[in-house]
């Protein structure tokens, strides 16, 4: 599904600033993967988010997306496949825009705009059908303004709108750590509902390590640019709590 190959990516290169994040950097995700990706600061985590989404460039390597490369292509046009949820909960929708009118900005996505209504007021029906299932009670006030929502129904909001229209990779950037415990459950619990639903491959970066454990069929652990520990499966759900943190004692 997504293949990086011997990607690199350096830092102000030539200044007294220079710093090597990736080097010769190799990852395969297969379909349907939910992958939990966890590491100290500095590690190189949201520098490898950054390079798939195409926020930054690559020095050297190969991005492959099924077996299409998309190293050149424009981050843009890259959303066109992939979906991405960041931490701060406001990155993600239009805050001085309604409910509504974020929902119909995210659903027109990658799609040509003319001089017809942005709100196609016969999807309205379908708008409230998917926030009925974040079962906050957000269908019944489309016309709220998302900036006068909580953080974890702004986040909601920032989701459904990565997910409303398929794509094929969804990059979920520390999505719950600007949230309280109690709302950041909720959040999970939701994430993995329409990971689950929808049959999306996922990738995750997550400090909170029982999340790691408890969510995804993968982990893996990151250090200086490198991948140290890859667990799958029946392994990755024996991992105990206690064994990342003493990995993490180690880097």
């Amino acid at each position: 599904m997504i293949r990086l190959e011997n990607v690199s990516k350096t830092y102000n290169i030539g200044t007294n600033f220079e710093k090597n994040v990736l080097k010769e950097f190799n990852l395969s995700v297969k379909k349907n993967d939910f992958v939990s990706i966890v590491g100290p600061n500095g590690s190189g985590k949201t520098t490898l988010f950054n390079i798939i989404c195409g926020s930054i460039d690559i020095d050297n390597g190969k991005i492959f997306l099924e077996d299409k490369e998309i190293s050149k292509i424009k981050e843009f046009k890259r959303y066109k496949y992939i979906g991405r949820v960041h931490q701060n909960p406001s990155v993600g929708t239009c805050l001085n825009m309604t409910i509504l009118e974020n929902l119909a900005l995210a659903d027109n996505k990658m799609k040509h705009y003319n001089l017809t209504w942005g709100i196609d007021r016969k999807k309205i029906d379908e708008y409230k059908e998917k926030l009925k299932m974040l079962e906050l009670g957000l269908e019944e006030h489309l016309n709220t303004k998302v900036q006068n929502l909580s953080g974890g129904q702004q986040q909601a909001i920032s989701l459904i709108m990565a997910t409303m229209n398929p794509i094929d990779i969804l990059i979920l950037d520390e999505h719950t750590a600007a949230l309280d415990p109690k709302t950041a459950e909720i959040i999970m619990k939701l994430t993995d509902k329409i990971i689950k639903e929808q049959k999306i491959t996922t990738l995750m970066i997550t400090h909170n390590l029982k999340y790691a454990i408890n969510y995804g069929n993968r982990l893996l652990v990151m250090k200086q640019g490198q991948i140290v520990l890859d667990r799958k499966g029946k392994e990755k759900n024996n991992t105990t709590y206690e064994e990342l943190i003493d990995k993490f004692s180690c880097i």
